[in-house]
Parts: C-alpha cells; sequence; structure tokens
C-alpha cells in the first residue's frame, strides 16, 4: 500500500504517483497521516468517555463495591472540605 500506511488511504498525484507526505483531517478532527493516525495531545472526547467508563467497569468487576466506597469517600470529602487522604484512613 502506498502512502496511507495504516489508514486505509492511498493518495495519488496526477501523474498516478504515491503521495507519501499527506495529512488529512477526519469528521472528529482527528488527524491521520501517512503512517496512519497521528498522535494527538488531548484524545477525542468519545474515546475519553469510553476509556472511563471501561474502566469503571474493569474496577467494579474486579472489587464489587470499592467504587461506592470512593464515591462515599468522596462525598464526605466534599461535604467536610477535609482533605481525600484523611477521608479515606491514608492521611493519618
Amino acid at each position: 500500500m502506498a502512502g496511507g500506511i495504516g489508514t486505509g488511504i492511498d493518495i495519488f498525484d496526477a501523474a498516478g504517483r504515491p503521495i507519501d507526505d499527506f495529512t488529512t483531517v477526519s469528521g472528529s478532527a482527528t488527524p491521520h497521516g501517512p503512517q496512519g493516525l497521528q498522535i494527538a495531545a488531548v484524545p477525542e472526547p468519545t474515546t475519553t468517555a469510553l476509556l472511563v467508563i471501561g474502566l469503571e467497569a474493569a474496577i467494579e468487576h474486579a472489587s464489587p463495591g470499592v467504587l461506592d466506597e470512593w464515591r462515599r469517600c468522596a462525598n464526605q470529602w466534599i461535604a467536610t472540605g477535609l482533605s481525600p487522604l484523611v477521608v479515606t484512613g491514608l492521611g493519618r
């Protein structure tokens, strides 16, 4: 595959020669270049949301109830204005 390695995109000039120094931007504003997806400094919002949901599900599956306990501690921390380390007992 000329150009577009890993992107499924091949771009050619008018003479039919592959162009290897291109960049395109997807509808989600993610840049793609000749080597595939360009690494973005900030992930797409959908990617971030899926990562958070996946991590939450993995944590809850591995240790049922741990997220409920964390939420309880966070709510107590917010209500009292204390450090999260003190509320969780780690700051003793």
